[in-house]
């Protein structure tokens, strides 16, 4: 879960009505932290210190196990310095 630890000695109330305790802590999801009402104020709160957020992380980086390996696409072969036909270089007309 991701945690919104206060540092100071009164309550933090999110615009959401989530109550961060004085210098305790909030378990709740990364969507609350980042959800666009709250990020601004959670934010500034980080910026000065009186607020640490650990946020969880993202599915797709905990779901990858092995690394991915992108391989390039079939090529034909082309004789160096060969032009395309006539027809490859005639515009296309509409139907």
């Amino acid at each position: 879960m991701a945690r919104l630890i206060n540092s100071t000695r009164r309550d933090i109330v999110l615009p959401t009505r989530h109550v961060v305790p004085a210098q305790g802590q909030l378990e709740t999801t990364n969507e609350v932290i980042g959800c666009t009402d709250n990020w601004p104020k959670v934010n500034g709160l980080v910026l000065s210190g009186d607020l640490v957020a650990e946020l969880d992380p993202p599915p797709e980086v905990a779901e990858a196990s092995a690394p991915v390996v992108a391989t390039a696409p079939a090529t034909q072969d082309v004789e160096a310095g060969s032009e395309p036909t006539a027809a490859g270089k005639a515009p296309r007309q509409k139907s």
